[in-house]
């Protein structure tokens, strides 16, 4: 290809990452694994060589115009259910049930029918049982209550109040509400970076990223709604708004629990007065989110499943699957309840070493970076890693220097192998250690030997000036 210029090079890549992403979205299930993976592979080459013509080698290229391309990426993903989730049959679900005056956490979908209800006029409801039933006839969670928090709640109501009884309308409607949000959550990421005095093109390290295309606008997660949040979050911290700050971070709350995890950080980087104020403001108003559910007994319900997660589900873990191997081999019983209580604990030591200590290696982190390590060793202690939960790392790599985010996004993508068989999952040990041996070796090569000066132009400044 040493004919052709530089665009012409950077078009031809877009072509074949466009048809991979429309391959994956409307031809594939997950039970296809070579496929998939392969095909995955494929967009992930064109991504990396779409970041190295955009990052190293500065093609002549209007932003605009790589924005526009990432919006029709995405776009490219519509106009079919998710193939490698089925958690919109919640999200529907979930919507249905608000919709009704019914609250969401009261009740669980599998003995769900509106003859239970202690409430008669909910049998008037527009909701009747036959359109209750098909709305979970997927769903993979029936037998717990919801785990989505109140704002993911409004959205849920929001689209169901929209699409009606229609799935395929609801599932539309909730791509386009997500992508609205996500690219909210671009611009932002842009007045960060140019904060930082940061090159925006930086913002393709997420705005390119198949695993997040995928995720989000394919497969309809959340985790990207919620980094929206974090990131205006971030850039109203850095411009001295605490109020405004607080209030999107508690957002981002409302949307998945996660980012609660960060309040130690946020509490080493503020002062004692400025994080009561900020700490206040996301209490107050994740109270005021959760007020109208209160009836529903969330100690029982909504707090009971989150508790469930950590005891009784496993599915791609790091440390946790080699601590369950050391307690197979004495124990010789999965022993998941105990080490299901014992992360939690670990994760809170590692939170509590990142915020206060005052080594020289940990101090000298910026914020964001230690968000990232955050998150990362979250990650590493759960008994559950989804493709999409790490969305957070990549968001924040666009601002980190780390590179470990974007190696991890590629190499995730092989836990999809778990799902070779159709209504089973059977994960391969020789594939997780496989993605965490790359995990681990690209985060040593970004903690200790900056592995990021390697991938970006020379004499540019990839740290955070904090």
């Amino acid at each position: 290809m040493h004919w052709l210029n530089r665009n012409s090079r950077l078009f031809i890549v877009s072509i074949f990452f466009l048809v991979g992403i429309f391959f994956i979205g409307f031809f594939l299930s997950r039970d296809q694994e070579f496929y998939l993976l392969s095909s995955y592979f494929i967009c992930f080459c064109c991504y990396l060589m779409a970041l190295y013509y955009l990052l190293i080698k500065q093609v002549n290229l209007r932003f605009s115009s790589v924005i526009i391309f990432a919006v029709f990426l995405r776009i490219a993903l519509f106009f079919n259910y998710p193939n490698l989730s089925d958690d919109f049959f919640r999200f529907s679900w979930d919507g249905q049930i608000c919709l009704s005056g019914i609250n969401p956490y009261k009740y669980l979908p599998e003995n769900f029918h509106f003859s239970n209800l202690d409430i008669e006029h909910y049998a008037n409801s527009n909701l009747k049982s036959s359109s209750i039933e098909f709305f979970s006839s997927g769903m993979n969670s029936k037998k717990y209550f919801s785990v989505y928090p109140p704002i993911a709640q409004l959205l849920f109501l929001f689209c169901s109040y929209i699409s009606g009884l229609s799935l395929f309308a609801n599932v539309e409607l909730l791509r386009i509400v997500f992508l609205i949000i996500e690219m909210l959550g671009w611009i932002y990421m842009v007045k960060l970076l140019a904060h930082f005095n940061l090159d925006k093109r930086l913002s393709f390290i997420y705005i390119l990223n198949p695993l997040v295309i995928f995720e989000l606008s394919g497969n309809l997660h959340l985790e990207g709604v919620a980094l929206s949040f974090l990131i205006i979050s971030l850039y109203f911290l850095y411009t001295q708004r605490t109020i405004l700050s607080a209030l999107f971070f508690s957002f981002s709350v409302g949307v998945k629990l996660l980012p609660l995890v960060l309040l130690p950080i946020l509490f080493n980087h503020m002062d004692f007065k400025k994080f009561i104020h900020f700490s206040s403001v996301v209490m107050i108003s994740c109270a005021v989110m959760f007020l109208p559910f209160l009836g529903a007994s969330l100690s029982t319900t909504f707090l009971e499943s989150i508790l469930l997660y950590f005891n009784s589900f496993e599915f791609n873990g790091g440390l946790y699957s080699l601590f369950r191997a050391i307690g197979f081999y004495f124990s010789g019983y999965n022993q998941i309840s105990f080490i299901g209580k014992l992360m939690p604990l670990c994760f809170v030591a590692f939170m509590a070493f990142l915020s206060i200590s005052k080594k020289s290696f940990i101090s000298e982190l910026s914020l964001l970076k230690k968000i990232s390590l955050g998150f990362l060793f979250y990650f590493l202690l759960s008994s559950v890693v989804h493709p999409w939960y790490i969305i957070y790392l990549i968001g924040l790599a666009v601002f980190s220097g780390y590179i470990f985010p974007i190696a991890w996004s590629l190499v995730i993508f092989l836990s999809y192998f778990s799902y070779r068989e159709i209504n089973a999952v059977d994960e391969s040990t020789f594939l997780i250690f496989v993605e965490y041996i790359v995990l681990l070796t690209f985060t040593i090569g970004d903690l200790k030997f900056k592995w990021a000066k390697y991938f970006f132009p020379k004499g540019e400044n990839q740290e955070l000036p904090v």
